[in-house]
């Protein structure tokens, strides 16, 4: 993939904070913050289809046991 040069502005704690990274890992600075615009890209996104697709049926919650609870001493109540 290409890569395209671009200027940012950025808060200076924050590119302390992404140097003292690089250095501690050993690779750019750079390398940090293309990770950072390419999940920002990815969480943005808008997907052209469904993410499940229309050959798989709906999971039916009505039949679905309830979740199990994390409590296990039942010491929360269920609303509803």
């Amino acid at each position: 993939m290409a890569l395209k040069r671009v200027s940012v502005h950025v808060e200076a704690g924050d590119l302390a904070v992404i140097k003292e990274a690089a250095a501690r890992e050993g690779i750019p600075a750079a390398e940090i913050i293309r990770e950072g615009v390419h999940l920002a890209a990815m969480s943005r996104r808008v997907w052209d289809e469904p993410f499940f697709s229309s050959t798989h049926r709906p999971v039916d919650r009505k039949d679905s046991p309830p979740p199990q609870s994390a409590d296990p001493a039942g010491t929360t109540q269920r609303v509803g």
